[in-house]
């Protein structure tokens, strides 16, 4: 059995013991990359998508494959309705 074999099958074990299913909430397969994934997107997202920063943390050799795990996402906008409630308020 290969290292990549045996963690899959602990992986799997871990989930069962867990109680959680095989697949997310999409229907996709959960893996260990699966998590890996998740934790490089929100590191990206905590260094602000500094990809030199992330290749340090995630220990990547090569900044391409760095660069698979950030996902600009455009920052979130706040908007103030009051005005709409002061300007109902006053008839206009």
């Amino acid at each position: 059995m290969t290292l990549a074999t045996t963690l899959a099958c602990d992986f799997d074990a871990t989930l069962r013991r867990a109680g959680i299913e095989k697949k997310n909430v999409l229907g996709r397969k959960l893996t260990l990359q699966s998590f890996r994934h998740t934790y490089a997107t929100k590191a990206a997202q905590a260094v602000g998508q500094n990809q030199f920063l992330l290749q340090r943390i995630l220990g990547h050799r090569q900044i391409a494959t760095t660069a698979q795990c950030c996902h600009p996402a455009a920052p979130p906008t706040i908007v103030d309705l009051a005005f709409l409630t002061k300007r109902n308020a006053e008839g206009s």
